[in-house]
Formats: structure tokens, sequence, C-alpha cells
């Protein structure tokens, strides 16, 4: 009861902005997560966002009740007037036994019973559409993989015909320069699902984590943000060049806030000081 779960529908009013936050990787140090939880309510109490969308990693053992508990005592600044939109991170999966597409605990914790239980949905606003994606491809099988990506092409048909900006967040980060750019996941969302991002037209934002690191890149007209970790480790050594690359930030906490309207998308970044680091607007032509 303490708790947010079920995200309430907002007056379909196009007129006016759909405003979120986007964290990732809460996963390993709850202390770490709730500073930067203060942080971030401190900055939008007196104009709170519809939601705040978690990348995954939501905990370090997917497996571990206790685990949960945590991350819901350390986001507790937020998440009792906050709706949380969650992904599926890798961790969220460890000690998963294989029988069903969502982790039990995670299923728990986080979703209600109306929830697509593979993982992936949306929320559609006159603004725009928010698709989440299931990324761990290993634990889905390739019957899955094919289920979600035909469900994914008929999403980017369906706004492509009503003319409605897609942003796409799912875990794993195909554009970064941690190391993870050559993981199984990345390669096969380069080779075949960012291929259907650019053709679709609507597609203008892309929100991963996974990665521990703070970086904006620019592909084909689709802006990439990757965030930094909200209370997982820190990724200090980028090992890559991201040709695509407009900003970086690879030793600190983030928390970004987005605004969307029918005309822009806005972002403001901020880091574990509450500094301002990174920010963008980009129109909504499709």
């Amino acid at each position: 009861s303490l708790f947010k779960v079920d995200l309430p529908p907002y007056p379909c009013d196009p007129e006016t902005p759909i405003q979120f936050a986007f964290i990732s990787d809460t996963q390993k140090y709850p202390d770490e997560h709730n500073k930067m939880a203060h942080l971030l309510f401190n900055r939008v109490k007196n104009n709170p966002p519809n939601f705040i969308l978690n990348g995954g990693d939501i905990v370090q053992d997917g497996s571990v009740e206790s685990k949960w508990q945590n991350f819901l005592k350390a986001s507790l600044p937020y998440s009792t007037s906050i709706p949380i939109v969650p992904v599926l991170g890798n961790h969220d999966y460890w000690g998963h036994n294989g029988k069903e597409n969502t982790p039990e605990l995670f299923k728990k914790y986080l979703m209600t019973e109306k929830d697509n239980s593979d993982g992936y949905y949306t929320l559609d606003y006159p603004q725009f559409k928010l698709v989440v994606l299931n990324s761990n491809f290993p634990k889905l099988g390739e019957e899955n993989i094919k289920l979600q990506k035909a469900w994914l092409e008929k999403e980017l048909e369906k706004s492509k015909q009503k003319e409605q900006v897609v942003i796409i967040t799912f875990h794993h980060s195909p554009i970064t320069s941690n190391l993870f750019y050559y993981g199984p996941v990345s390669i096969a969302m380069r080779k075949s699902w960012i291929p259907l991002f650019e053709k679709s037209g609507v597609v203008k934002l892309v929100l991963n984590g996974h990665s521990h690191l703070y970086e904006r890149s620019l592909k084909n007209g689709i802006m990439y943000v990757v965030a930094g970790p909200f209370g997982g480790q820190k990724n200090n050594f980028p090992k890559l060049k991201n040709y695509y690359r407009l900003s970086m930030h690879p030793e600190t906490y983030t928390y970004s806030l987005f605004n969307v309207s029918q005309k822009t998308i806005k972002m403001e970044t901020f880091d574990e000081n509450d500094n301002l680091i990174d920010n963008f607007s980009i129109t909504n032509n499709i």
C-alpha cells in the first residue's frame, strides 16, 4: 500500500505535454539509489512527472526477495507518489527458473494482473507512444523473440498511420562505448531491430541502460540515450570509440527528465551533484 502500482489514465489533451523521468540500473547499492531518489524527487516534487521509467537491472539478483524490498525502500522518495514504468534487465532474470518469460518477483513487485506477461507493452498518448521491449533474448527463445518483433512491427505501423511519434525503450544498449557493444543482444538489435526503427520513420528516441555510463548518440535521425546508473556500479572506463556519440559522462550517476509535446521532445540530464550535464531538443516531424 506504500507504492503506486497502477498507472492512471490521463486526460487526452494533445496540447498538454507528457513529462517523465528516466533512470536505470538501480541495482547494487540501495543507499546510493536512495540518495539519487531524493535528488530526483526534490527537483520534481512541485511539478511531478506522469511516471518514472526504470530502464532495467532494477535489482542485483532478481531471485532474492530482499533485494526487491530494498529497492522499494530506497525508492520511497518518489515511488509513493509517482508510478514506476519498469523495463526488464538481465539482472532481474538472475535465478529465473525459465518456466515463464517474466520472472516471478518482477511480476510480484512491479506488475499488475492486467500486464503483458512477456515483459513488453506500450503506453499510448496523443503526444507519443512509448514502446517497452524485453531485450533479454537469451531468456526468451527464438519463437518468443519472433512474436515480440511481429508485435512491434504492428505497433510501429499503427503509429505510422496516425503520424504518431514513437519512443522505444529496452535494457541492452545497442549504441555504446562499453564493451557490451559486442554482446549478442546488442548485435541482434543493430542487425535486425534498429533497421526496423529507422524504416518506420516514426521512432525519434531510444532509451537504454545496461552500460552503466551516460551517453547520448545520434544515428540516422534517431537519438539514443543510455542512462548512467542510479545506484548500480559506475563504469569509469569506456573502451570503444562511438562515432555517433554527442555526449558522454562515464563517471557519475544520472537521471533524465523528458518533456514530450506533439511538436518537440526535450531532455535534461542531471548528475549525482544535481548539476545539469546534458540536454537536447528535437522536433517531432513525421
